[in-house]
């Protein structure tokens, strides 16, 4: 099981419907009623990541997730209680995180992604380690692969369009009929059914072709960075290659004034089609925020 990741849109969403959390609140009830080394934790993480925003996971639990308002994806969470998987009942503050690999335990456990300490210093040393933004293109490389999946799948819908109209060219009752007619008369075709068939047989084989050529992306997530709308993108090659793609080590940001026109124009006709659908020579949008959109 991989690291879930939340999207920082579905945590706002939540402060929008049910108010914003309290968390100088929840520290002295934690503090009260539950653990004060979590407690002495959380204030000084909060004193030491001061733009961010905290949510509890659960109404009754402790867990909390920690992002920044303006990321696509939340930092990790934090937590107070029993982590362990070895019938040793410990509590302990919990950091969780994509960028934690803990080898003691397997990558299908979520204490993969997990260091645990009963030490507040060295819980907080923990959280401020792994609690960091995720890059641009690392969130392309998040979504590259299923929207390559997507690009491929469309190639293989053509390969079988292309299939189906040659079968029925094939297997025509004129087809020897046909073929000495090419031979004879100047390729004028006797039977107009057949002739349909194979006009249709072309079309499929050259649209086919068309989306046989080389599909380059450029993935687009399109948010408000205070006052201003901003356009993170990264570039990516390769995507009809399925699996082998190339996401580049580059991110340019655009703001709404130097955003090309080329891209403004596949992000305007991908707010018109469902999530997920990939549109031949646009691209696909994946979220409210996120677009990839093909490169000429």
């Amino acid at each position: 099981m991989s690291y879930k990741h939340v999207l920082v849109a579905a945590l706002e969403k939540e402060e929008t419907d049910d108010g914003p959390f309290d968390l100088s609140a929840f520290i002295a009830n934690e503090r009260k009623h539950g653990s004060d080394v979590y407690a002495t934790f959380l204030e000084a993480l909060a004193k030491k990541l001061p733009t961010c925003k905290f949510r509890k996971i659960t109404a009754s639990g402790s867990a909390i997730h920690v992002y920044l308002p303006t990321d696509h994806f939340v930092l990790g969470r934090v937590g107070w209680g029993d982590w362990s998987v070895d019938g040793k009942p410990t509590k302990s503050i919990m950091v969780q995180s994509p960028r934690i690999r803990n080898d003691k335990y397997c990558s299908d456990r979520t204490q993969h992604y997990m260091w645990t300490s009963i030490n507040p210093k060295r819980a907080l040393s923990n959280a401020l380690g792994a609690l960091r933004s995720h890059t641009p293109i690392a969130v392309a490389k998040h979504y590259a692969s299923d929207v390559a999946s997507k690009v491929w799948h469309s190639d293989y819908e053509g390969q079988d369009k292309v299939s189906k109209v040659r079968g029925n060219v094939i297997r025509h009752g004129s087809l020897e009929q046909e073929l000495r007619g090419i031979v004879a008369s100047g390729y004028t075709f006797i039977n107009a059914e057949f002739s349909d068939r194979v006009t249709a047989f072309l079309h499929e084989a050259d649209e086919y072709a068309f989306r046989q050529q080389k599909v380059d992306m450029l993935y687009v997530r399109a948010y408000m960075l205070g006052e201003q709308q901003v356009f993170d993108t990264v570039p990516i090659a390769n995507m009809h290659k399925h699996y082998d793609f190339t996401v580049e080590e580059s991110s340019p940001r655009y703001t709404e004034d130097t955003l090309p026109d080329d891209i403004r124009g596949k992000l305007s006709m991908l707010l018109m089609v469902a999530m997920k659908e990939y549109v031949d020579d646009v691209g696909m949008r994946v979220n409210e925020e996120v677009f990839y959109v093909t490169q000429s």
